[in-house]
């Protein structure tokens, strides 16, 4: 009688972590099909340095319509489709904000989301400006 306890624990951490798991996968396949269904032929440049206010500095670095790189803690994946930028800002495996961004001049503005893929409904205001 003294393991059941013991037991009840180890499979309900099992549980859980594969409960875990699902919900990291389906953060992680959510975004890649919203990068996958945005993602077109590249006619802008985003690699360099970028400042926003709210979100600190970070890097990008472009490969055709790929963009990888950093802005303040969270990294980054996106695409691009045109002038159109779209970004999912990740930290620790997770996918927090997604956001739709328009290269014009030295600016990145649009909108972020909290949501993956990214949601008019709870949109916000997003400006990087090029360093």
């Amino acid at each position: 009688m003294k393991f059941l306890p013991v037991l009840v624990l180890l499979v309900s951490a099992f549980a859980f972590s594969g409960c875990n798991e699902e919900k990291y996968a389906k953060n992680q396949s959510s975004k890649t099909a919203w990068l996958s269904s945005v993602s077109g032929k590249a006619t802008t440049d985003v690699s360099g340095m970028w400042q926003s206010s709210d979100w600190g500095t970070g890097q990008l670095s472009q490969s055709g319509n790929k963009i990888t790189g950093n802005l303040g803690s969270y990294t980054v994946e996106g695409k691009l489709n045109g002038r159109s930028v779209y970004l999912a800002l990740n930290s620790g495996g997770w996918t927090y904000y997604t956001a739709r961004l328009r290269k014009n001049g030295d600016n990145l503005s649009g909108s972020y989301s909290s949501s993956v893929p990214f949601s008019s409904a709870d949109q916000w205001p997003m400006l990087l400006r090029r360093n």
